[in-house]
């Protein structure tokens, strides 16, 4: 298989890379960043309601002449959207902004503190059994959310997109989803960057394979399965995380990586997390 491509347990297949937009538009105009991921090769975009950015998004996409069937795009219902009648409100909003159909729809945070998140996935489990979306999943939801989730029965997530990089990984989480045919989706993969650029043990596999200490950083974490979410906004930048699919790290690169990992999170806590 296409070590650039994720397939989803209902079939549908996605770029292991692709273009996160949270404060991408501080960063750079969106018109320009679409644009350039367009022409570079990137088919995968992800938002969010609370990324405030939905319709800056839309409007670059209705300039940039693209293909709606190569395109897979991603947004999320927000925290104060949840409960089955606000979740399927905020989608129709999303989509409005948007201006276009939405592939993957995700809950972004669980919020337990609601005790909302289990109603909020029945609505999403609606709108995918109607065919408004292609996939539905969830955002930084532990494994005991996930097993409330099954529960309900009906579709479970078929994404669970979490805090992933080198310095905090969830093993315990990768297996989970492994098991259950959930795909991981790394946010945050390169965390802040300096701690990238400046880790000795980053540097040094990035000098025995002749590569970016970003581009040894994004390798390994889709060689443990993880699809990853990369900004766009510098073309140089963005051309090189796309090319990382011609060689692999070997298994002892990959054991010297794993000694990178904190297992503590560098953002919020899901149990806590509100607002």
């Amino acid at each position: 298989m296409d070590d650039n491509i994720s397939i989803l347990r209902n079939g549908i297949s996605r770029q292991m890379i692709g273009v996160g937009t949270y404060k991408a538009s501080a960063e750079g105009c969106m018109k320009e960043i679409i644009h350039t991921a367009w022409k570079l090769g990137y088919r995968g975009i992800d938002t969010a309601e609370h990324y405030g950015n939905e319709s800056e998004i839309g409007e670059a996409l209705r300039t940039c002449n693209y293909n709606r069937e190569e395109l897979f795009l991603t947004t999320k219902i927000w925290n104060e959207d949840h409960g089955y009648e606000k979740a399927i409100r905020a989608f129709e909003k999303s989509e409005q902004r948007l201006g276009t159909t939405i592939d993957l729809l995700l809950i972004h945070w669980p919020c337990p503190m609601n005790g909302l998140y289990e109603e909020t996935w029945k609505a999403l489990q609606d709108l995918y059994a109607e065919k408004r979306v292609k996939a539905i999943g969830v955002s930084n939801f532990k494994i005991h959310h996930l097993e409330t989730l099954k529960k309900l029965g009906g579709e479970i997530p078929m994404v669970n997109q979490i805090e992933m990089h080198p310095f905090f990984i969830d093993w315990e989480m990768l297996d989970y989803c492994r098991k259950n045919d959930i795909c991981v989706e790394a946010w945050s993969p390169l965390l802040r960057g300096a701690e990238i650029f400046r880790n000795p043990v980053i540097e040094a596999v990035a000098s025995h394979y002749g590569r970016t200490p970003v581009q040894i950083t994004l390798r390994y974490l889709t060689g443990l399965g993880a699809r990853v979410l990369v900004k766009a906004s510098n073309p140089d930048h963005a051309r090189q995380n796309l090319d990382i699919f011609d060689f692999q790290l070997t298994k002892e690169d990959i054991e010297l990586m794993m000694t990178l990992n904190t297992g503590r999170r560098y953002y919020q806590d899901p149990d806590e997390y509100y607002l």
